[in-house]
């Protein structure tokens, strides 16, 4: 008979430790408070479902939060504000999110809780506790890493080192060295040239010059000579 009775105490614990996670959903009369899962990933919508009455309501919390000292993250109200009790709302996308939290509001990995409280305050209806883990990271792809590291190596390596080597070395040392060398040779030639032409013309005016005094001189002498026979006549005719 005792053994039976130690059976029964202990069927019991089981039983009431198996409903322990359910009994906070069943404390309010109607209320329902569910999940569509208890793991997430980073950026994966939290759908929450919950039933309600007045101006109930679902809150997200960190799992170390405790309602009424710290806010909640994003919440809603179950049967208002356009949502109707039983709806499925997505808890990360939520009407309502708490300004002095903006750090959670793409909810990062770590341990939350979904809380269901009563009438506008902090009275816990139900709470169910959900985990968050990092997103997986996508593998680096191989080409993004190997075009960088080609185009800069080839071209500041070929054009630097081209086009500043022949401009500069060959402009200075091809115009300087002969324009300075043929002006200078050309003047001196046409000064030369019009030395020579000016000495020839002083030569000319010289030679007419001398022409000009042999002519008046022979001609004088002409004048001299007919007149000296011109006055021999006259004395004949005067002595005849």
């Amino acid at each position: 008979m005792k053994k039976t009775n130690w059976m029964r105490w202990i069927l019991a614990a089981v039983l009431v430790w198996a409903m322990l996670p359910i009994l906070p959903a069943m404390a309010d009369e109607g209320a329902v408070l569910t999940t569509d899962k208890t793991t997430y990933t980073e950026g994966e919508p939290i759908m929450v479902t919950a039933v309600g009455a007045g101006a109930d309501w679902v809150g997200l919390y960190l799992a170390s939060d405790v309602p009424g000292e710290q806010a909640s993250i994003w919440w809603y109200y179950v049967d208002k504000e356009g949502v109707a009790s039983g709806d499925k709302v997505n808890l990360c996308d939520a009407p309502f999110v708490n300004p002095n939290r903006p750090e959670l509001y793409d909810v990062p990995a770590g341990e939350y809780k979904v809380m269901l409280l009563a009438n506008d305050g902090y009275e816990v209806i139900a709470e169910i506790l959900v985990t968050v883990v990092a997103a997986e990271t996508e593998p680096v792809p191989t080409e993004p890493a190997t075009e960088p590291v080609t185009e800069p190596e080839t071209e500041p390596a070929t054009e630097p080192a081209t086009e500043p080597a022949t401009d500069p070395a060959t402009e200075p040392e091809t115009e300087p060295a002969t324009e300075p060398a043929a002006e200078p040779t050309t003047e001196a030639a046409t000064t030369v040239a019009d030395a020579t032409d000016a000495d020839a013309t002083d030569t000319d005016a010289n030679d007419a010059e001398s022409g000009c005094s042999s002519m008046l001189c022979g001609m004088s002498a002409l004048v001299v000579a007919m007149t000296a026979a011109a006055g021999a006549v006259l004395l004949r005719r005067r002595r005849h």
